[in-house]
């Protein structure tokens, strides 16, 4: 469902860097079993002039929750600079069970990580962090 969440906000990103006029919108995607509702996701751009705010959420519902509670968010600010959607945010938070996980990076106007939270930190020895050349842009 992460690796969902994270795709989804990338993706139509991607896609709405291409498109123009910018437009704000909201996606809602439910995932039922016949008519049992066991997930919920939403994808919300808002589009400034040179800003922009893109709002993710996906997480368990309806009975799901009982056999498997997930709730995730994103949210991420881009600026537009020199006709290209640069990012300046990128906040995410996941509940998966008992445990929450949450990430936080900055990045400055050339696109260089300034400043990158997470808590709890990293196992290394389950995950691996990413690569400079995977943090541009």
């Amino acid at each position: 469902m992460r690796s969902l969440l994270v795709l989804a906000l990338f993706g139509f990103w991607a896609g709405a860097a291409v498109a123009a006029p910018y437009q704000s919108t909201t996606l809602v995607y439910d995932v039922s079993w016949g008519n049992i509702l066991l997930a919920k996701s939403k994808l919300d751009y808002r589009f400034g002039p040179d800003k922009a705010r893109i709002l993710a959420s996906a997480g368990s519902r309806g009975l799901a929750v009982i056999f498997s509670e997930f709730k995730s968010n994103a949210v991420a600010e881009l600026v537009l600079a020199g006709g290209n959607w640069q990012p300046k945010t990128l906040m995410m938070e996941r509940l998966s069970g008992v445990d929450t996980v949450k990430s936080r990076v900055i990045w400055d106007s050339a696109s260089n990580v300034i400043s990158e939270t997470r808590i709890p930190d990293l196992d290394l020895d389950e995950v691996y962090p990413l690569s400079d050349q995977m943090r541009v842009g």
